[in-house]
């Protein structure tokens, strides 16, 4: 591979781009992400519990309302059964 010379204020990006290698402070960064992992799946179980209550609460609301709907309406006659007519 070529190595050609880079200008200073390209190797200055470059240096500054380098992460640190300093160990207490990757073991920092290790800590805090498994923090945020465990407050962020709290937070999902959270959510999705309040999800599946809302789900339950429209299911009960829309079969109240379908019930409804099926107790004002006026009951057909059953197939087969022979009307009797008055003349």
């Amino acid at each position: 591979m070529w190595k050609y010379p880079k200008s200073p204020l390209h190797q200055a990006a470059i240096d500054a781009a380098k992460p640190e290698r300093d160990r207490e402070a990757a073991r920092a960064t290790a800590a805090e992400l498994k923090l945020r992992r465990q407050q962020d799946a709290s937070l999902a179980v959270k959510e999705q519990e309040v999800s599946r209550l809302a789900v339950l609460a429209k299911t009960q609301r829309l079969r109240a309302a379908r019930l409804a709907l099926l107790d004002a309406e006026p009951k057909k006659p059953k197939r087969g059964t022979v009307r009797k007519s008055g003349g």
